[in-house]
């Protein structure tokens, strides 16, 4: 049923349930509501924060989906009557989960419980749909869809079922609510209520658009026209502070389709009183004067297209009155101000609305313009001119247009404003576009008033003569004005102008430049000239010395025209030429290219030779193309020996565009090939076609390879190398030669097959770069050929053993690793015994049966492959293989990487024959020569079975094992036992001498000497190699873990190879690994103090000089253990010593490490903190005298203040780091377990905030003074922060656990005693009884402590004067705060100087204190007035004053010691 005119009450309810959009009415009840956990949710759902509405809503929608049985109708009612209200959410996301649970409602509950409330939630659900915001309505739309079964029919079709409640809504929206309404003021600020309504009045206008055609219910929707609401708004949604473009545009449309012609709603409304409120609503519109005109970019054509249907409305309709007429005197200053504003960067058809409704006005006779008037004309074209010079390109062609078609329709001072227009556009900068000035002189030719046009040309001539000379006319000007008179048929009137600058260039009124710029304008626009100016143009030749530019610029067009005949133009240009060699030589060149033309030796002999002559030598293109076509070879020559990398691309594209290799590869075009190289996308056709030269394509590339660096892209010449077949023998070759060449020491360290590579013959060099880049390349082909595979394999492992011998940057790492791991997850599952057969058709089988390195590398790839393939078996498929060991045993390398890659099976039976094999034939290598070859084959070989993994017990038989100890002992006290050779040997007998260990529970008596004399004598040479060393070590620190009986213990070698060797500094991987095996053996070891004290010299270098981490590491342990002992030994000789002047001071090498601050790089960054770590130590454990006497040292510079600024200035304390790493790890940091668990960085801020700890702890005073003079803010803040969350509360824990452990040593000491120690302050209360009355004082910790002095009170005072009282609090303080002394030791002063007191003791006349903080007494007495000082408080006294007298009665001073 239609709803009255003014029957919107703002009830959106049907069936007597009332729903309100504002917040106040209709709320729901929710204490009816049975279940609990919904009641709550709909109660959070009336909260003002977003947060808690959308889980409250998440929490409903889980109860709906999994609960459904719960949400019975009376929690249905709830959530009706919640929806409009929550649906209007600021929130995008409460709206968008309100609409989810709207549509999962629906689907769970069905139409027949919820679809009686469809009347009252569909229209909401319809707004979420339109809402602005994308993601708020696709889901709304999207579950509108889904309960339709993506029907989208029925989706249409809910909007005329339920027309009418949508119409209400609106309405309810337009007419009864306000922003007021909608929102509670108390919760929302002012600008978020009304964005709220604007928001919801946009959407229920663009729902009104959606069925405004359609729609029956007129007087509705008449009755929302009306609402003054709408205006208001359109109104205000343009001014600065109320901005609102979307909903301008909105309602912008709502007006377009209201007023348009196809709409017969209007047919039953009143349209005189609508037309006369949409009218007054827009000639109220007033744009921002403060905003750029771009915010206007959305709106401002549809505003136009608005003006011009209301303007037309009227007619239409028969109405007396227009927009213009009900705007009153207002409408002329609204459009011209409209007109003021322009395009706003909208469109260029922007302009085109403009001049369609200035023809409406002047069709319809408007009053609003008079197009009579002269300066109404002048105001519309100096505006558009205007517009026209400032808009960007796109919009000038119909600015121009709009700017002609509105001056022709007045009808006065149309010549003066078209001379205006032309101006403009002849003055206009020259386009970007050739198409954009062409079209802006059609505009011209399709103007309908011819006869103006010519009109005002003539005119613009007229003015020019008179002004001839005037720099207003530009090139472009004149260019522009004479194509206006030749395509208005005035050709006469632009030769007369010409004529005349050539005529007073003649009489030398005007200069021939300015004359010259007349003539090539003309030329530019016509291909005739007349007599004069032919005249002139043939004195040119003449005026080159003096008038360079324009006369070569007008022979060029004259040459390119042919505007003279030939034989004139040939004796034009020779004159020319020949004038040039006498006035302007320099200007030949220029001259000569500037006609882009092939001068012939027969008609332009001298410019032909001069060419000739000037090419010679160059690497013109031109030039360079003929040489190459004519094969001149002695010329290439002299060309190719002055190419560099420019020049030699230049040559590379002729050489590739004239197909000429063939000619130039024989020239010695190297560099050339390099160049192209090094330019491959630039180079792609000429190295294509000198892939036809293999050996060159390829040596060319080597070369290349061995410029390039590790990071250097070769994407493009992989590309190139993918586009035809790659010679794999050249690869191969390549890297083989690389490989063969490596020195394998360090590689015998880490790798699949260990120090296996013995087997192999090796160079003496590392790793090289160049076969690195070789192998880098080699991967990335990712070819798919089997040989290749086996190749890119065999590349993977040499990058690998790059990165771990190499000193490599963590860019390059990152770089390599990547490369390592291409297709590391590829696991291809072959046949291992086709793997270590004879297959001939197996490549990586073949490649491994040689003796060389890369063998060798082809070995560990074959390990991992095998390893891959077993992965995949059972025991007893293994044992089904049929492989003839014996076949397998001929061949070590291949032997050793099968028994690697199956080390799940060493266990087998079937590979014992195999194993026993090799054990015997040991026995059976008694020569000299033979223990280098068949030793180390059978020994290495021995070595892969017995790997310690496989739990192998008992399989050599004792007595032949004692035979087989006895043979290698044997080889031991060889000759050769000692030579370089022989160190092979060592390193693999004691591997097998270690495995023995695990493997056979009783081993012969041999075998512990041989242990011993082996590791001993390897020891001793173990700075020979660094492979014998890191598996000495190994082995030492594995058996000292089983510690068997007789193992003759190292530790004096371990600590000298500690000490030796600072200046190492090789940070591989390499040199990690031996410092970390030499680790486990020092950890595994007992070193003495006295031990290390022999070498404490050279261990203190090691730490000033060593790049070790490692080192670092352990020299500070053993360093600070050994300054442990010495300073415990110092305290107890200090203490007995009865000579004043002694006095404890730092190792000097530390302090040196710590003055020198270098922080370059990692190592000396951690240098300089462990320097730290030792010289903090010192102040454990310690006298406050000698205490003093460190920090004294330390403070003398500013290396201590330098420290604290390192570390809050440059180590990286992230809130991440400190929220998650343990405290205790920085309060009870231990050396020993550094770089255990954690990466160099966590462990750098680990170490550097233990040393900030222990400066809190021990030196806290000079930490404060520190902090207090911080000037950075922010520096400041940080510290605090850091400091009294993390660091204060261990060490005020720590402060009263101190108190607590001595607390029972005070009260021993006084028995009138007593303290109280109150961990939730953090305060210790201390009271003395003296005749039953107490004396108090309380030390308050602050919790910034030490960064702030802890508080020391005196609350409760008796018998003692009020200044001595706080003179003992004082010394109390100061003890504390000045000197760094322990509230424990401040109790005691405190009790000391009560004791003192009481017993009759005198006081110091200058500080009031019986006791001084050094716990002296006053001892000095002044002879006059008997007075007793302190001896560092009148020492004080004298310092300050400048004299020696008495501070109380000023006499001399004769020093008297007390009795």
């Amino acid at each position: 049923m239609e709803t009255s005119k003014e029957g919107f009450t703002g009830n959106l309810g049907s069936a007597g349930l009332d729903v309100t959009l504002n917040y106040f009415t209709n709320q729901p009840d929710f204490s009816s509501v049975s279940n609990a956990d919904l009641a709550i949710i709909f109660k959070s759902l009336s909260k003002k924060d977003p947060k808690t509405k959308e889980k409250a809503l998440n929490d409903l929608l889980s109860i709906i989906e999994e609960k459904s049985t719960e949400f019975d109708d009376i929690a249905v009612v709830c959530w009706v009557k919640l929806y409009p209200k929550i649906a209007l959410d600021n929130s995008k996301d409460v709206r968008a989960m309100t609409h989810q649970i709207q549509g999962t409602l629906l689907k769970i509950l069905g139409s027949k419980r919820y679809g009686k409330y469809l009347k009252i939630t569909m229209p909401i659900w319809l707004m979420g749909t339109m809402d602005p915001d994308k993601s708020v309505s696709r889901t709304a739309a999207r579950l509108l869809l889904d309960n339709f079964q993506g029907d989208e029919t029925k989706f249409e079709k809910v909007w005329e079922i339920f027309e009418e409640q949508i119409i209400n809504l609106v309405g309810s929206v337009a007419t009864i609510e306000s922003p007021e309404t909608l929102s509670d003021p108390r919760y929302l600020s002012d600008s978020e209520i009304q964005i709220k309504y604007d928001r919801t009045l946009m959407v229920s206008i663009d729902m009104l658009l959606k069925i405004y055609k359609k729609c029956q219910l007129v007087t509705s929707i008449e009755s929302i026209l009306d609402s003054d609401v709408i205006w208001e708004r359109f109104v205000h949604s343009v001014k600065e502070d109320t901005m609102n473009l979307r909903l301008f545009k909105c309602i912008l449309t709502l007006i377009l389709s209201t007023c348009s012609k196809e709409n017969f709603l209007l047919e039953s409304m009143d349209q005189k009183a609508l037309y006369k409120t949409i009218s007054k609503a827009v000639m109220k519109v007033k744009f921002a004067k403060n905003k750029p005109a771009i915010v206007y970019a959305p709106v401002i054509l549809p505003f136009w297209q608005v003006l011009i249907q209301l303007t037309r409305f009227p007619k239409h309709w028969e109405l007396s009155k227009s927009i213009w007429d009900i705007g009153g005197s207002k409408s002329s200053s609204r459009l011209h101000s409209y007109i003021r504003l322009g395009p706003c960067d909208s469109d260029p058809s922007y302009y085109d609305v403009v001049a369609t409704l200035f023809t409406d006005f002047k069709s319809d006779d408007k009053k609003v313009i008079d197009f009579r008037d002269t300066e109404e004309s002048s105001f519309f074209t100096k505006i558009f001119m205007e517009q026209f010079v400032k808009n960007r390109e796109m919009f000038k062609t119909s600015c121009l247009r709009c700017a002609m078609k509105v001056m022709d329709l007045f009808d006065e001072n149309k010549v003066e404003n078209m001379k205006l227009i032309l101006n403009n556009v002849l003055n206009s900068k020259k386009s970007r576009f050739q198409s954009t000035d062409k079209e802006l002189i059609s505009q011209f030719r399709d103007f309908e008033n011819k006869v103006l046009l010519r009109e005002s040309l003539c005119a613009i001539q007229c003015e020019i003569q008179k002004h001839i000379e005037d720099t207003l006319y530009t090139d472009e000007y004149l260019v522009r004005f004479f194509e206006l008179l030749k395509m208005s048929n005035l050709k006469d009137q632009a030769t007369e102008l010409v004529e005349l600058a050539v005529k007073q260039c003649n009489t030398q009124e005007v200069d021939i430049v300015l004359a010259g710029r007349y003539v090539s304008a003309y030329l530019a626009v016509n291909d005739t000239i007349t007599p004069t100016m032919e005249a002139f143009v043939k004195q040119l030749p003449e005026h080159l010395g003096t008038s360079y530019v324009i006369s070569r610029q007008i022979l060029n067009q004259v040459f390119s025209e042919k505007i003279l005949t030939d034989r004139e133009l040939v004796e034009l240009l020779n004159k020319s030429f020949a004038n040039l060699l006498v006035t302007n030589v320099e200007k030949r060149d220029d001259f000569v290219k500037s006609f882009d033309f092939d001068f012939s030796e027969s008609d332009y002999p001298d410019i032909y030779h001069y060419s000739r002559e000037k090419s010679r030598d160059s690497a013109e293109p031109e030039y360079l193309e003929k040489l190459l076509v004519s094969g001149d070879k002695e010329a290439l020559r002299d060309v190719i020996k002055g190419l560099d990398e420019q020049s030699s691309l230049a040559f590379i594209t002729i050489v590739s565009k004239t197909n000429s290799i063939d000619v130039t590869i024989e020239l010695g075009i190297e560099n050339v090939i390099k160049f192209a190289w090094r330019n491959v996308k630039q180079s792609v056709k000429f190295l294509q076609a000198l892939r036809q030269y293999e050996a060159s394509f390829y040596a060319s590339l080597m070369m290349h390879l061995r410029t390039c660096s590790i990071e250097t892209q070769l994407t493009d010449v992989e590309e190139l190398l993918r586009e035809a077949p790659i010679s794999y023998e050249v690869f191969e070759l390549e890297l083989k030669q690389f490989i063969n060449r490596i020195e394998p020491f360090e590689i015998a360290m880490a790798n699949a097959l260990g120090p296996a590579v013995y087997l192999c013959n090796y160079g003496s060099e590392a790793v090289p770069k160049e076969a690195v880049i070789l192998a880098k390349l080699i991967v990335e082909l990712r070819m798919d050929n089997p040989k290749w595979k086996v190749l890119t394999q065999i590349s993977k492992e040499l990058v690998s053993d790059y990165v771990f011998t190499q000193n490599v940057s963590e860019e390059e790492e990152i770089i390599l690793m990547k490369v390592v791991g291409e297709h590391a997850r590829e696991k291809h599952t072959e046949c291992i015994a086709d793997l270590i057969g004879d297959n001939e058709e197996n490549p990586l089988a073949l490649v491994t049966k040689g003796n060389d390195l890369f063998a060798f590398y082809a070995g560990r790839s074959l390990t991992k492959t095998i390893e891959n393939a077993s992965e995949q078996m059972s025991l007893s498929q293994f044992e089904s293989l049929k492989i003839n060991y014996v076949q397998l045993l001929k061949h070590p390398l291949k032997s050793v990487a099968f028994v690697n890659g199956i080390k799940n099976f060493l266990g087998s039976q079937t590979l014992e024959r195999a194993r026993n094999y090799a054990f015997s034939e040991i026995l059976a290598v008694e020569r000299e020569s033979e223990i280098t070859t068949l030793g180390l084959k059978w020994i290495t070989i021995l070595v892969s079975f017995l790997n310690q993994e496989t739990g192998l017990k008992n399989v050599f038989p004792g007595v032949k094992l004692a035979m087989v100890l006895k043979q290698i002992d044997d080889w031991f006290e060889s000759s050769i036992a000692y030579d370089p050779e022989f160190i092979n040997i060592r390193i693999q007998v004691l591997i097998f001498l270690g495995h023995l260990f695990t493997v056979e529970d009783t081993l012969p008596d041999i075998y512990v000497d041989l242990v011993n004399k082996i590791i001993a004598d390897n020891l001793d040479m173990a700075d020979d190699r660094v492979d014998l060393k890191y598996y000495t070590l190994k082995v030492y620190a594995s058996m000292l873990k089983r510690n068997p009986n007789g193992l003759e213990l190292q530790d004096e070698r371990l600590i000298e190879l500690l000490a030796t060797a600072p200046n190492d500094n090789n940070a591989s991987q390499v040199a990690y690994l031996v410092d970390t095996i030499l680790e486990r053996a020092l950890q595994l070891s007992k070193i003495s103090t006295k031990l290390v004290q022999r070498f404490k010299s050279q261990l203190l270098i090691v730490l000033a000089k060593t790049v070790s981490l490692t080192k670092q590491k352990l020299s500070s342990y053993y360093l600070l253990q050994l300054y442990k002992e010495e300073k415990d030994d110092f305290v107890i000789e200090y203490q007995l010593s009865k000579d004043e002047n002694k006095k404890a001071q730092l190792p000097s090498p530390v302090l040196e490490i710590a003055e020198k601050f270098k922080v370059d790089s990692t190592a000396d960054i951690f240098r300089y903190m462990l320097s730290w770590l030792v010289i903090t130590d010192f102040f454990k454990d310690v006298t406050l005298s000698i205490k003093n006497d460190y920090l004294n040292e330390v403070l003398e510079g500013k290396d201590f203040q330098t420290l604290l600024y390192y570390i809050f200035d440059h180590v990286d304390f992230s809130n991440k780091f400190l929220s998650t790493f343990p405290i205790e790890s920085v309060t009870d940091y231990d050396i020993r377990y550094m770089f255990k668990d954690s990466s160099r960085e966590e462990e750098l801020k680990v170490l550097a905030l233990h040393v900030y700890y222990k400066c809190l702890k021990y030196c806290g005073f000079q930490v404060q003074l520190w902090f207090k003079e911080i000037r950075d803010k922010q520096l400041q803040m940080k510290v605090e922060r850091i400091t009294s969350k993390y660091l204060s509360p261990p060490l005020i824990k720590e402060v009263l656990e101190q108190v607590e452990a001595e607390k029972q040593k005070l009260l021993a000491k006084e028995d009138n005693l007593s303290i109280k120690i109150n961990r939730v302050s953090n305060e210790i209360k201390t009271s003395y009884l003296v005749d039953d009355q107490k004396l108090e004082m309380v030390v308050k910790i602050p919790a910034h402590y030490p960064l702030e002095n802890v508080v020391i009170d005196g609350p409760a005072r008796v018998g003692v004067k009020e200044n001595r009282w706080k003179a003992w609090l004082l010394a109390s303080q100061k003890l504390i705060s000045l000197q760094n002394g322990s509230i424990s030791d401040a109790i005691e002063l405190f009790c000391k100087n009560i004791n003192l007191h009481f017993s009759g003791f005198e006081d110091c006349a200058i500080c009031y204190s019986i006791l001084h903080q050094d716990l002296s007494l006053p001892s000095k007495t002044c002879q006059t007035c008997n007075n007793k000082f302190h001896a560092a408080c009148l020492y004080k006294w004298f310092k300050s004053s400048g004299n020696s007298t008495c501070p109380l009665c000023r006499t001399p001073f004769n020093f008297k010691t007390r009795n």
